[in-house]
């Protein structure tokens, strides 16, 4: 059981205080088999399983259901800061903010600012853990553009990012480390345009590989973490929900 002022507050819905007056003013309706009810006592609890719906105005109508985890699937957009907060940019959970979406969700991980693609956001710290354990070696591909367009099929620069490279200290002072290998393919038909796949996630590690060995990256993309992939027709700046990880990520219907 949960009070209902709780179960809004933890679905995005607006601060306790908030919530309380729009209860205590006839807003918010409880679905029974026998129609809906209204809920004018912020304290009442309720089973978690019930569906409330916000008339917040007098045309529209929001149904909302608890949910423990939740599991975003953000289109991440260049300039956007891959944080719960920040004091200058937008973030990624400003972006997912909203009826219905959980207040505690923050990013698995991080996307520099200029880089865009697959992020997930989700209050499951667990499954958090486990996509971005060293240990537990989740893939992340990305796909790039480079300055210097590749000659050939690049078989010696495919080899290099195989068997590892030397990156030297970043100009922030972050340590010089040698890669992990990773998987680069290149494309056939742009010569400036290739896929990489890391299972490592060193600070600007995709950019500076590619400057260790004398090129670099002018757009970058993140497609794909682990099973997840993202949607071709999944704008920039736009979101899916995804069911539990227990079905491969699935996107809901």
């Amino acid at each position: 059981m949960i009070r209902i002022d709780k179960y809004l507050s933890d679905m995005g819905c607006g601060t306790r205080t908030e919530l309380k007056k729009m209860i205590r003013s006839g807003k918010v309706y409880m679905l029974t088999p026998d129609g809906e009810k209204c809920c004018k006592d912020p304290a009442a609890k309720i089973p978690e399983d019930t569906e409330l719906v916000i008339r917040a105005e007098r045309e529209n109508a929001v149904c909302i259901r608890y949910e423990e985890f939740q599991y975003i699937l953000l289109n991440k957009p260049q300039g956007v800061v891959s944080a719960v907060t920040d004091p200058i940019h937008e973030t990624v959970t400003d972006i997912c903010r909203g009826y219905g979406i959980r207040d505690d969700i923050s990013p698995v991980g991080r996307l520099d600012l200029d880089t865009e693609g697959l992020i997930l956001l989700t209050n499951d710290g667990a499954l958090a853990h486990r996509l971005l354990a060293p240990d537990k070696h989740v893939e992340k591909e990305y796909e790039v553009r480079v300055r210097v367009p590749f000659t050939g099929n690049g078989e010696a620069l495919v080899q290099h990012f195989a068997e590892g490279i030397d990156i030297p200290e970043s100009d922030k002072g972050n340590d010089a480390f040698r890669s992990k290998s990773a998987k680069l393919v290149i494309s056939g038909t742009e010569p400036d345009l290739a896929h990489v796949t890391i299972t490592e996630g060193k600070y600007h590690q995709v950019k500076r590989m590619f400057a260790a060995v004398g090129n670099e990256v002018v757009h970058l993309k993140r497609i794909r973490m682990g099973s997840l992939t993202l949607p071709g027709d999944l704008k920039a700046g736009e979101y899916i929900k995804l069911s539990s990880p227990d079905a491969d990520f699935k996107q809901e219907a």
